[in-house]
């Protein structure tokens, strides 16, 4: 399956509506697109839409962190809203819930 990613500008925060699978073939474009808003804007703070998210592997929780690791270099905080609960469980299991801000589990999504 494929990553879709939506990127919205409100004010000092971007959101990026992350939708579909983030693994080794397609985490690169994750990253590509928080370095295009790190370069293009300054924004204060970068959240991150996990709801719609179906499929994290381990090359994806570690776009997720070096995202991160990019955005605070900046001085930008970069936070995870709305995980569904398979990628809750994945961040909690890698230990790194509190680094994208402790975000709540939510219910996974009705699939169209």
């Amino acid at each position: 399956m494929a990553l879709w990613l939506t990127t919205r500008h409100s004010g000092e925060t971007v959101q990026i509506d992350v939708r579909g699978e983030i693994d080794l073939i397609n985490a690169y474009q994750l990253r590509e697109e928080v370095n295009n808003v790190l370069s293009q804007s300054a924004p204060t703070d970068i959240v991150l839409d996990l709801w719609h998210v179906t499929f994290v592997d381990s090359v994806g929780i570690g776009a997720l962190v070096a995202c991160h690791q990019r955005a605070s270099v900046g001085g930008v905080r970069l936070t995870v809203a709305r995980p569904n609960e398979f990628v809750h469980r994945h961040l909690w299991i890698a230990g790194l819930l509190g680094l994208f801000g402790f975000p709540e589990a939510q219910p996974a999504p009705a699939m169209d």
